[in-house]
């Protein structure tokens, strides 16, 4: 559909916003493409937002989506790059949460679990630190913390010792990027 929309594009400066559409495949949203044209402030509560000095078009294609097309899966958790990993962290899943968990809740976990891990090495090579080091970097290394506490939160869920495992898990989520 196209609208206006607020773009969830908080930056430093305040929220963009602006026109978008999304592509399908079927089903499968496969991009959005946005038009920023408006910018309201932080510290704007209330009031119209201003129109940026230049306009833009931004088109936000999901890898995996097209993934999951092209090899014909079900879900971005079946393509080849995602897969292994999942297998992975079933492999060190305790056999007491398997036994006490739904089929259902179980695999929910495995697949949150695989998003953090992903979302953290992405994030990491995009230069984002525990530590922040410029004001226009808070945002991605706040989101680097959140990710963290729920990588850790899912771990525990799956009852699997992040001592132990936390560098095998790493190891797979790296794996299919490595080349």
């Amino acid at each position: 559909g196209l609208g206006i929309t607020d773009l969830a594009g908080l930056n430093t400066r305040g929220w963009l916003m602006g026109e978008s559409t999304e592509i399908f495949y079927g089903d499968v949203e496969i991009s959005n493409i946005l038009f920023p044209a408006f910018i309201k402030q932080n510290d704007q509560l209330q009031g119209s937002a201003i129109p940026l000095r230049f306009k833009m078009c931004e088109a936000v294609i999901g890898l995996d989506r097209l993934a999951m097309i092209t090899e014909n899966k079900e879900s971005v958790f079946d393509i080849d790059s995602v897969s292994p990993l999942c297998t992975a962290i079933n492999t060190v899943v305790s056999e007491t949460r398997k036994n006490s968990l739904s089929g259902i809740e179980l695999e929910n976990s495995v697949k949150i679990l695989a998003d953090d891990l992903r979302a953290l090495i992405f994030l990491v090579a995009d230069g984002a630190s525990f530590v922040p080091s410029r004001e226009k970097e808070k945002q991605r290394d706040n989101l680097l913390n959140i990710i963290t506490r729920e990588l850790l939160g899912s771990m525990k869920t799956l009852d699997i010792d992040r001592n132990i495992q936390l560098k095998y898990l790493f190891e797979h989520a790296i794996r299919p990027y490595a080349d």
